[in-house]
C-alpha cells in the first residue's frame, strides 16, 4: 500500500508536470505552411508583391517565396498588395484554419483592376497592368472567355462595366455617369 501511494505522489508531482511541459513545448511548435501562388497576367518587369496574414496575435508576413507559417488556429485576414510602376492594387481575403497543415491558394491578377496611385491612394480608379485604362478595355479569363469590359477615360469608367463570370455569363453590370460615379449596380 506505501509503495502505490508513493508512486502516485511522485506521478502527480513528478511526471504529470513533465508530461504538461513537454504537451504544451509540443504544441507551441506547430505549424501550418500557408503558401500563396501568384498569377500575374501582365508581364510586368517593374511589378512586386508583398503579401502578409493579420490575426489575432499580429502581423505574420510571408517569405521571399511567398510561403507563411501560422504557429495558431483560428481567423485570419490575408492581404496582397501588387506594386505596378506607379499604380497598386489591394486584395483581402478572409482565411480559417483549424488543422496544422499545409494549405495553399492561387490568386489571379487579371489585366484590368481597381487601382490607386502610390502618390495619392485618395485616386482610385481601374488599371490596364502599369497605367490607367484609356478607351475600349477588356480582359478575359484563362479560357478565353471575357472577365471584364467597358469604357475609360484616363481610368475613370464611363457607362456600362460589365463583369463576366467564368463560363462567360454576366455577373452583373456597374453603370457609371460621366464624371465616373457609380450610378447603379445590376446583379445577374
Amino acid at each position: 500500500m506505501k509503495l502505490v501511494r508513493i508512486s502516485m505522489q511522485f506521478l502527480t508531482r513528478h511526471l504529470i508536470p513533465i508530461f504538461f511541459i513537454f504537451y504544451c513545448f509540443t504544441s507551441s511548435n506547430a505549424q501550418e505552411n500557408y503558401s500563396i501562388y501568384i498569377i500575374d497576367y501582365c508581364d510586368s518587369s517593374n511589378s512586386s508583391l508583398n503579401c502578409e496574414l493579420q490575426g489575432i496575435n499580429g502581423i505574420i508576413p510571408f517569405d521571399s517565396i511567398q510561403n507563411a507559417y501560422i504557429i495558431e488556429n483560428g481567423q485570419y485576414v490575408f492581404t496582397a498588395i501588387l506594386n505596378r510602376g506607379k499604380y497598386f492594387t489591394l486584395y483581402n481575403q478572409e482565411l480559417y484554419t483549424s488543422n496544422f497543415s499545409s494549405n495553399s491558394d492561387t490568386i489571379a491578377f487579371g489585366k484590368i483592376y481597381i487601382c490607386s496611385e502610390k502618390d495619392d491612394i485618395t485616386k482610385v480608379g481601374f488599371c490596364c497592368c502599369d497605367q490607367l485604362c484609356n478607351g475600349y478595355c477588356v480582359d478575359y479569363y484563362k479560357n478565353g472567355t471575357k472577365r471584364i469590359e467597358g469604357n475609360f477615360v484616363e481610368g475613370v469608367p464611363r457607362g456600362k462595366i460589365i463583369y463576366y463570370k467564368p463560363n462567360g455569363t454576366i455577373n452583373f453590370i456597374e453603370k457609371y455617369s460621366k464624371s465616373g460615379k457609380l450610378k447603379k449596380t445590376i446583379k445577374k
